[in-house]
């Protein structure tokens, strides 16, 4: 089953996947070192790093097939507003895709 939403369509927005292409305008959301914290990465992790350990999950969730974050675009501006997705997780050795 596949978790991923690309090129659904609402009536302000447009899901698609993350590209490498894309890393630049994440760059700022991980300024501030609480979004590591949020995101279970490591404290001493700079903003660059936040960055790029987030992007290596997401295309690896994408590979292995188990969800991840579309980026979502903002029909009349065109610009990248935020991400939303599907994730699958093994809780207490439970895989949860079902």
């Amino acid at each position: 089953m596949k978790y991923h939403l690309p090129n659904l369509q609402t009536e302000r927005l447009t899901f698609r996947l993350l590209q490498e292409n894309d890393f630049e305008e994440w760059l700022p959301l991980f300024a501030f070192p609480e979004v590591g914290t949020y995101l279970s990465m490591d404290e001493n992790f700079n903003q660059q790093q936040r960055c790029e350990k987030w992007f290596d999950k997401a295309l690896t969730r994408y590979e292995e097939q188990s969800g991840g974050m579309n980026v979502l675009i903002h029909k009349e501006t065109g610009k990248m507003i935020g991400q939303a997705g599907l994730l699958v997780q093994d809780v207490d050795n439970t895989n949860n895709s079902k």
